[in-house]
């Protein structure tokens, strides 16, 4: 039609997308997925920081997110507006058939965002500060073995902090695994459902 336009319709021809001039910020454009990457990184880096729900939630509120509550304070949205466009994503959300059980659906950012999986963190993260605190009390007998105390819990900290960090890749890890089975699963049925749907016709 470019090239016979005027040939077949006796009117000029004029393509007006390409007289359409791009945007200026086309560059600066946030992609969602890119908004839900950078979205992780920075829940992830203030709950290193933080050491309480509570704290958390206000931590990531000064950073310009904000956390809303949905089926009775179960589950948690993330709000957050960048230039004038407001972006929300679910925490983590199963869609399941009520009749036979299968995952139809998977959205959000994952289970280590639900709001459950954050409180037993914290606690978690609590109860080894608790810990740590009893046992510089217990060993504050001398200066001598105090500084010795503080370094041997600094070491405990680290260590600790790594095992938990590792449990958590681990955890997360082994619920992608998960969700990529279920997707599999998933697909594999459509194609059999297909392949059967097809043979009968």
């Amino acid at each position: 039609m470019i090239n016979n336009y005027q040939f077949v319709t006796g009117h000029r021809w004029t393509n007006p997308i390409h007289n359409q001039q791009e945007r200026q910020d086309v560059n600066n454009l946030t992609t969602r997925s890119e908004w839900q990457q950078n979205l992780k990184k920075i829940i992830a880096q203030v709950r290193c920081e933080v050491n309480s729900l509570k704290e958390f939630i206000r931590r990531l509120n000064d950073a310009g997110i904000a956390v809303t509550e949905r089926q009775k304070g179960k589950a948690w949205t993330y709000h957050q507006t960048i230039k004038g466009k407001e972006y929300k994503v679910r925490d983590f959300y199963q869609r399941v058939d009520k009749s036979n059980g299968d995952i139809l659906s998977t959205r959000g950012l994952g289970r280590e965002f639900t709001k459950s999986y954050l409180t037993s963190y914290f606690k978690q993260k609590d109860k080894e500060m608790e810990e740590d605190t009893d046992e510089r009390r217990q060993s504050e007998d001398g200066e001598l073995k105090k500084i010795k105390t503080m370094a041997r819990d600094a070491r405990i900290r680290t260590a600790r902090q790594q095992r938990l960090n590792q449990l958590n890749r681990q955890r997360s890890e082994f619920a992608q695994a998960r969700e990529q089975k279920q997707r599999s699963l998933k697909e594999a049925r459509l194609s059999h459902r297909r392949i059967s749907k097809a043979r009968r016709r």
